[in-house]
């Protein structure tokens, strides 16, 4: 009776190793668990970083689409550039669109009234362009001009300094007399010339509103005088 005595201890020692090591199972899966849910975070950063980068695209996109560009220069690189003169570019400035619906008005449909109408709206502006220029001395001069064929009119000559300067916009710090042909009488402290892009400048008139003016090479000779056809800036 011994012998089956001990294949009985033998036996219940074997099925609880067995059942011991069958409960054990459950705690192996929690690691698992938590790696599923680090990927499953991970996913997420991914996800969150493409979302980015396609909202930087777009930008960029939307930038390219409406022909905006970044001012890779200083604006007071572009304003300073040598032989530039920026002229004014009545069809890009604020005094346009007053003036259409004046002129649709006066002329009733009328095409040549209407384009006589218009010719006097933009003679209401009588300098055509301007120049920013340094003296042997170093002194900086604010001039506007009159074109007339080859006849060049300095209308305004201002010395002034360059003031705070932003990515867009510089400020001239107007000093000393106008000693052009049509001095101004009262003559502003400051002015602020916005650099939009690397082919216009403008301005903001108190009477007019904001005037647009583009950049352009080969209208006056080192003299002052008038040169020939005037052509777009470099970029």
């Amino acid at each position: 009776m011994r012998n089956p005595s001990l294949l009985a201890i033998l036996t219940a020692l074997s099925l609880a190793t067995s059942l011991a090591c069958g409960g054990s199972t459950p705690a192996a899966e929690e690691p698992k668990a938590d790696e599923a849910k680090a990927d499953e975070e991970k996913s997420e950063e991914k996800s969150e970083e493409k979302a980015d980068e396609k909202a930087d695209s777009d930008k960029k996109e939307e930038k390219a689409e409406s022909g905006e560009r970044e001012v890779k220069r200083t604006a007071k690189d572009y304003l300073t550039a040598p032989d530039v003169t920026f002229m004014f570019s009545f069809n890009d400035s604020e005094p346009k669109a007053k003036a259409e619906e004046r002129c649709e008005a006066q002329s009733k449909g009328d095409p040549k009234k209407n384009a006589k109408c218009m010719e006097k709206e933009r003679a209401k502006f009588p300098a055509d362009g301007m120049q920013f220029k340094q003296n042997d001395k170093g002194e900086w001069t604010w001039m506007t001009l009159r074109r007339k064929g080859n006849v060049i009119t300095w209308l305004h000559k201002i010395p002034f300094e360059f003031g705070d300067e932003k990515e867009t916009s510089i400020t001239l710090k107007l000093s000393g007399k106008d000693t052009g042909k049509q001095p101004m009488r009262n003559i502003p402290s400051t002015i602020t010339i916005e650099v939009p892009n690397e082919f216009q400048i403008a301005m903001k008139d108190p009477e007019h509103g904001r005037l647009v003016y583009e950049a352009k090479i080969g209208i006056t000779s080192d003299s002052g005088d008038a040169k020939g056809a005037a052509g777009n800036a470099t970029r």
